[in-house]
């Protein structure tokens, strides 16, 4: 049930967060529209982990699936958002 309900959450907030794009993206540009979504969900993730008290695990040998996962990440929702 929580992993249902979970994502059913998670579809609700990415198609809200689709759907008020659309606007935003027209009214300051894509980029900007990017950069503002990419900047408020850093500093709303950072808040959660600090709130949880999560710690990092700091083994670097697999470094190179995240900085490619966040590259392709802001490639398609920049192009989601210039669609």
């Amino acid at each position: 049930m929580t992993a249902s309900l979970y994502g059913l959450l998670a579809a609700f907030g990415w198609g809200g967060a689709d759907f008020i794009a659309r606007f935003t993206s027209r009214k300051i540009g894509y980029q900007q529209a990017l950069f503002g979504m990419m900047a408020i969900g850093l500093i709303a993730l950072s808040l959660v982990l600090w709130w949880y008290r999560i710690e990092f695990i700091r083994n670097f040998s697999k470094l190179w699936l995240l900085v490619t996962s966040g590259i392709l990440i802001m490639v398609s929702t920049m192009m989601l958002y210039h669609a």
